[in-house]
């Protein structure tokens, strides 16, 4: 029997300078395509549906490698910040 591994992490992120919610769907379906392009994980925006300043993302990933879910982990972490030029404030995972 094959073991597999489950990645289920929350990002929230914090934006300044949108004025309008247009703007910040706009970032959250960049960042989910993103997601799901170079990573094959499922996404969702599960808070702060209102606010102009964070977003928040819930994503998992299924491996048969650990190594591999931290090593994206952390590849995601970094992609984020640069390529949208934001802050990360919170960062949760759990791999089961």
């Amino acid at each position: 029997m094959v073991k597999t591994y489950c990645l289920k992490s929350n990002i929230t992120t914090r934006i300044r300078g949108l004025k309008s919610l247009k703007e910040k769907r706009s970032i959250v379906k960049r960042m989910k395509n993103m997601l799901d392009k170079y990573y094959n994980a499922s996404v969702i925006e599960s808070d702060f549906n209102d606010s102009h300043e964070f977003i928040s993302l819930t994503y998992s990933i299924v491996s048969k490698d650990k190594d591999y879910l931290l090593n994206v982990l952390e590849n995601i972490e970094e992609r984020i910040e640069v390529e949208y030029g934001v802050s990360i404030s919170e960062h949760l995972y759990d791999i089961f």
